[in-house]
């Protein structure tokens, strides 16, 4: 699956709703969307999200991350670095809240099906995530995704 799926809304007008949300400018996804000048309905606008491959939402916080970096650094922005001599990083984890059961496989159990999960790394200094590990399998270890 390493072709992003196409159709009349542009990859750029789903970035730009989704950093309104990402930056909370908008609430969610749906308020984003009214506000913005896409020719689509609502449901075309999920679904295009919905294809995106997980590697391109991983580049999209990686240059997202370098281009505010030089904003932050020029602005003179940063903070102290936490440990002298050293650059320090946060690594965290965030799995996806198990879903309804509306798969047929699920309806007879007791557990939801786990969507996924994400590592995302956070540096402190500049105050901002700066790569993001994104996996598919709710189920997954999280150091497999490393």
């Amino acid at each position: 699956r390493e072709v992003q799926y196409i159709r009349n809304i542009s990859f750029s007008s789903l970035v730009s709703i989704m950093l309104q949300v990402v930056c909370r400018v908008k609430s969610n996804v749906y308020s984003a969307y009214l506000n913005s000048d896409i020719d689509a309905t609502r449901q075309a606008v999920y679904d295009k999200l919905k294809n995106i491959e997980t590697k391109m939402a991983r580049e999209i916080v990686r240059y997202m991350a370098d281009e505010s970096e030089l904003i932050i650094r020029e602005m003179k922005g940063a903070q102290p670095p936490l440990l002298s001599r050293l650059k320090t990083k946060f690594l965290d984890g965030n799995c996806i809240e198990a879903t309804e059961h509306r798969l047929k496989p699920l309806r007879e159990t007791q557990a939801g099906a786990l969507p996924g999960k994400a590592l995302v790394v956070f540096e402190p200094e500049l105050g901002i995530a700066t790569d993001v590990f994104p996996c598919e399998d709710g189920h997954a270890q999280e150091r497999s995704l490393l």
